[in-house]
């Protein structure tokens, strides 16, 4: 077992392993990045911050407490409703539109990506926009699905480790074969002739028959081949839920359309929120 790892690497250890201690940074980023982009800025979580360490925030001035408590009710609703007002009058003008309107605060917040907090209206999303959306999504979904068909053999991806070869390798170790399947294929009787030195080089020739021909090599091969069925089947799911994103966003711009067109027609009846 240990002989086999020595000279190649599974297609975890080729693809993921190495980006593995990247994750905490990239999750502490994230959530930085998160709190960052839905409020447009970051003094939301430096309040919540100071609040965790110091406690309560006070001032002995009554005008400063009450500028800080406006400041706070500011970034806390920038940051619960996901809109970036570039100040606490565009809040209140805002919610004077939404009463003149009878639009709700909880439609604003579902269509808030075309709502103009600036100029305090609802701009008319392009419906159209989404057709690339969907069909790219499409492409990347039968990208995976056949990732996961060519993963559901019972071969290992494996690469050389001293010259980056990358092969696939028959559970029962009868044959391997290029990566692509179709370069060279050497099985335990080529081994013994000079067939795969053609398509070969010496030392991958060496690697590739020595694992066809040691024992005790199916374990590592069974581990690897369930590493690479797992990849795909994550993958398939997080593309299958990017498609179910992105159809959701296509049904919020026809909600959007559907309040900017109440709008400007000055009808004041408010919509229903179904299924969104």
């Amino acid at each position: 077992m240990d002989t086999i790892e020595s000279y190649v690497r599974s297609f975890s250890e080729s693809w993921i392993s190495p980006y593995v201690p990247l994750l905490g940074l990239v999750l502490l980023c994230s959530g930085f990045m998160y709190v960052r982009a839905r409020a447009g800025s970051t003094l939301f979580l430096h309040e919540r911050i100071w609040r965790f360490l110091s406690g309560q925030i006070t001032f002995a001035n009554q005008d400063i407490n009450e500028a800080w408590r406006k400041t706070v009710e500011y970034e806390s609703f920038k940051f619960k409703t996901g809109i970036r007002f570039p100040s606490y009058a565009k809040i209140e003008e805002t919610m004077w539109w939404l009463n003149y309107h009878k639009v709700g605060l909880e439609e604003l917040i579902l269509v808030r990506s075309y709502f103009d907090s600036k100029n305090v209206r609802l701009r008319s999303p392009c419906l159209g926009c989404f057709v690339f959306s969907l069909a790219l999504a499409g492409v990347f979904l039968i990208a995976s699905m056949i990732l996961v068909i060519v993963f559901s053999f019972p071969a290992a991806l494996l690469t050389i480790k001293d010259t980056g070869t990358v092969m696939w390798v028959q559970q029962d170790q009868n044959k391997a074969r290029s990566w692509n399947g179709f370069s060279w294929v050497v099985d335990k009787e080529s081994c013994g002739s000079s067939e795969y030195l053609i398509a070969l080089s010496d030392q991958d020739g060496a690697v590739v028959c020595e694992i066809l021909n040691e024992g005790g090599v199916d374990e590592y091969l069974d581990k690897v081949i369930n590493q690479q069925r797992t990849v795909g089947y994550l993958l398939f799911f997080i593309i299958f839920l990017s498609i179910i994103f992105v159809i959701r966003l296509h049904r919020v711009a026809e909600y959007a359309k559907k309040i900017s067109e109440r709008v400007d027609s000055g009808e004041s009846r408010q919509l229903e929120i179904e299924g969104l």
